[in-house]
């Protein structure tokens, strides 16, 4: 089906931004185009979907666009995620950090919509944050606080998971005085010595919080990331909470309100 004017679109490909402009009379037209230009090495059927929500365009609806809607080529088959594929490009190139925090605080000043507002504000102190920093001379700031004995952030983090597990192990047992009979109270004791026996051989599981142990032995990724698993009754965080202490010293203090449960 031919259209007596030509539409006028953009279209791009899915591993590249740079945009064409084409004045074509057809949906198939355009892909022919469109693959010599930005896929001359794809050899595999074509399809073509709206840049904004990723809808397949068919040759009935492309008629009915608008002209300069913008446009994506990718392989039969091949869906597109919008604007989570531009993103999720950008974020994995770390020469994009300073561009990223800049477009972050100019979009900051708009206060039109509070949850971009927040997202954006969480970017940017996120993208503030040193976590690949470890030793103490290279991040003097993330140590304010810690004594002098610790070196390294994965040491400290090691021995506060330590301090914590001895905390809730003192809660347990501080339980027992509340218990008024004889035989419960003697059972229980044991349990919490039982407890008490296997934590110590496992030097109180410091390892969840080290970033340097095996993935087996730590709750956090080998960069220092922590991911909510949602509260003991759901199967994940509706949320999403994620928090990396060694990014910044007030991540690492914030991190310390968060307990074992939560990760």
């Amino acid at each position: 089906m031919l259209t007596t004017k030509p539409k006028l679109v953009k279209i791009r490909s899915a591993n590249r931004p740079q945009t064409y402009g084409f004045a074509v009379h057809s949906l198939k037209e355009l892909v022919e185009i469109a693959s010599r230009k930005l896929e001359p090495q794809e050899s595999g059927n074509m399809q073509v979907c709206l840049y904004e929500d990723g809808t397949v365009v068919t040759e009935e609806y492309f008629h009915s666009l608008p002209d300069n809607t913008k446009l994506v080529l990718l392989p039969d088959g091949q869906s597109w995620n919008a604007f989570a594929e531009d993103i999720k490009r950008v974020l994995e190139l770390d020469r994009n950090a300073e561009l990223l925090i800049k477009t972050a605080q100019d979009l900051l000043m708009d206060e039109r919509s509070p949850r971009a507002r927040r997202i954006l504000g969480d970017m940017q102190s996120t993208l503030n944050e040193t976590p690949e920093l470890e030793l103490r001379e290279d991040d003097q700031e993330w140590f304010e606080g810690i004594p002098v004995r610790f070196k390294t952030k994965s040491a400290y983090m090691k021995h506060n998971c330590e301090t914590r597990i001895r905390g809730y192990l003192r809660e347990v047992g501080d339980y027992t005085q509340t218990l008024e009979n004889t035989r419960t109270k003697t059972e229980y004791k044991k349990v919490v010595e039982s407890l008490r026996e296997k934590l110590k051989a496992a030097r109180y599981n410091g390892s969840y919080f080290d970033r340097r142990e095996k993935d087996v032995n730590r709750l956090c990724t080998e960069r220092g990331w922590f991911f909510c698993q949602g509260a003991y009754d759901e199967n994940n965080c509706s949320f999403f909470h994620s928090i990396n202490p060694y990014g910044s010293r007030e991540s690492r203090i914030l991190f310390s309100t968060w307990n074992l449960d939560h990760l």
